[in-house]
């Protein structure tokens, strides 16, 4: 299989199964995925990093360009093992990056709405163009939000999905505050990362100090086939936590 050279953001997909295609582009490469289970694909674009700034690979907003988390991944699997929830669904993506995997796989599901948002720039415009490339924009669309705004038409939705995002504890109050004013009344929502230095702690006891506007907490410490994942790929990472709250 060719192979691109280093000066693409990291696109080295454990879960679901890659392959370069040629497809004309000045900005990055383009891979076609394919999910280990629950037979969907699309055609997604990785930026390459000599079209980035320093500010465009650092900061909080950033991280999303530098390549494709493994929680993303964990996270779209879990929707492929469970598609019930996303089925028939409004979903929103927050702070989706430059791919929007979880979105791009809620939208293949059976998810009658999806918006995929980040508060990069740049991660939305790439964003945008996988959307009209798969031609999903008559049910997905992209756009800039940071988690002190709210979407232009106030939108509320059935379900939020947000991977490895809660790295910058200064944003967990915010991230909860965005994820309440954009949930519907008994929607969920879906929070999947690594404890990097005990930050899903932290998170978890921001969360402990609101209980009173949620219903309920649910936290997974391992996600659905994890090991045999980790195992079959050779990943090696922090293990990751589920964390489900009811509005």
């Amino acid at each position: 299989m060719h192979e691109y050279p280093s000066k693409y953001v990291d696109a080295k997909f454990a879960v679901f199964e890659r392959t370069p295609i040629s497809k004309p582009s000045r900005s990055g490469c383009w891979y076609h995925l394919k999910s280990p289970v629950g037979g969907i694909s699309f055609d997604v674009h990785i930026l390459s990093s000599l079209i980035m700034t320093p500010n465009d690979l650092t900061g909080f907003n950033s991280t999303g360009n530098i390549r494709i988390w493994p929680s993303e991944e964990y996270l779209a699997y879990y929707l492929l093992q469970n598609q019930a929830i996303v089925r028939d669904k409004s979903v929103l993506e927050l702070g989706a990056g430059m791919v929007g995997l979880s979105g791009l796989t809620s939208a293949r599901l059976g998810a009658h709405e999806v918006v995929l948002t980040d508060g990069n720039e740049k991660s939305v415009k790439n964003a945008q163009l996988i959307v009209d490339e798969n031609l999903l924009g008559d049910r997905v669309s992209c756009c800039v939000l940071s988690w002190t705004c709210t979407l232009p038409r106030n939108d509320q939705f059935d379900l939020i999905l947000c991977a490895d995002c809660l790295f910058f504890t200064e944003e967990h109050r915010n991230l909860l505050d965005c994820t309440y004013q954009h949930l519907k009344p008994c929607g969920s929502a879906y929070f999947l990362a690594p404890d990097r230095a005990g930050t899903a702690k932290i998170f978890l006891d921001c969360l402990y100090g609101e209980r009173r506007r949620w219903n309920s907490v649910s936290v997974n410490f391992h996600v659905q086939d994890e090991a045999k994942l980790m195992s079959e790929n050779d990943i090696h990472v922090d293990d990751q936590i589920l964390i489900i709250l009811r509005k």
